[in-house]
């Protein structure tokens, strides 16, 4: 019998804890700490994977292979990064009741307030309690790039690559769990909200879904597939357990191991040998 994969088995957990919600309405309530507990598992494992990911890419990295990889890379990184803000700035100008980002109309947001806290990492203890992720990844960079530039860096590198591994199997663990903590969720969110409040946000949500997925399954890997010899679906198929796990949970942090472990494989099927390139 063919396995279900993770997508498939996450569909049918929304579809079963929905049905839950409708048939037991505010009972479902019992499900709410399943679900709690199953977002803060993944953020413990993402939130110190993001920090020792980067350190471990940049410290493994020679300075000068690092220097040929952004004089050719940098064009499409910011490339991605101005459609991805553009995206989001326009989305808070259609929608400017939701306050997506600092751009928003009205009173200051914290967002606005704190800028500089949510980029520079005063306090990287402080940063990863409250799951600040610009922050701990700037100071993770910053950590690369000195590694970078040390001559017997191997005994500290190695520990961050089993660091990693422990993280990723770890993470495997959880997301074949995964199917319940999304059931959970949405048994919870289904049994307890009402008609009006639906009614209310589906002006804003709707519209936002939709973007959002054009983005992910149309803009960004038109981009990819321009800029590569990969095919539309080679790259749907690698990635859309990567985005729907997040999609469904709000997190979207948790899709970077994921992400990762994509392109370490498509890193050994184009035979790149250069472990750095890896990284």
């Amino acid at each position: 019998m063919r396995k279900l994969s993770l997508t498939t088995q996450i569909i049918l957990a929304i579809i079963i804890g929905s049905f839950l919600g409708i048939l037991l309405g505010p009972l479902c309530s019992v499900f709410e700490p399943i679900g709690k507990a199953f977002v803060m598992f993944i953020q413990m494992v993402v939130l110190l994977y993001i920090p020792t990911s980067i350190m471990h890419g940049l410290g493994s990295t020679r300075p000068t292979v690092a220097r040929q990889l952004f004089k050719k890379g940098w064009i499409f990184l910011f490339f991605i990064w101005g459609i991805v803000f553009t995206a989001v700035y326009l989305m808070n100008m259609l929608f400017p009741q939701i306050n997506i980002l600092f751009f928003g109309t009205g009173a200051h947001s914290s967002f606005e307030q704190n800028f500089l806290n949510y980029l520079v990492p005063e306090n990287p203890i402080y940063d990863l309690v409250n799951n600040i992720v610009p922050a701990i990844a700037i100071f993770a960079i910053i950590i690369g790039i000195a590694l970078m530039h040390l001559t017997h860096k191997e005994p500290l590198i190695s520990f961050l690559e089993r660091v990693n591994n422990t993280i990723e199997q770890v993470l495997k663990g959880i997301t074949i769990v995964s199917p319940l903590g999304v059931l959970a969720i949405f048994a919870n969110f289904v049994g307890n909200v009402s008609l009006s409040d639906l009614k209310d946000f589906e002006f804003y949500i709707i519209p936002m879904i939709l973007i959002a997925l054009i983005l992910t399954f149309w803009v960004l890997p038109a981009l990819v597939i321009s800029c590569t010899p990969l095919k539309y679906r080679e790259v749907i198929g690698d990635v859309r357990a990567a985005c729907f796990l997040p999609f469904v949970i709000g997190s979207p942090s948790i899709a970077i191991p994921f992400l990762s472990k994509t392109a370490r494989h498509y890193a050994e099927r184009f035979q790149i040998k250069d472990k750095e390139l890896h990284s």
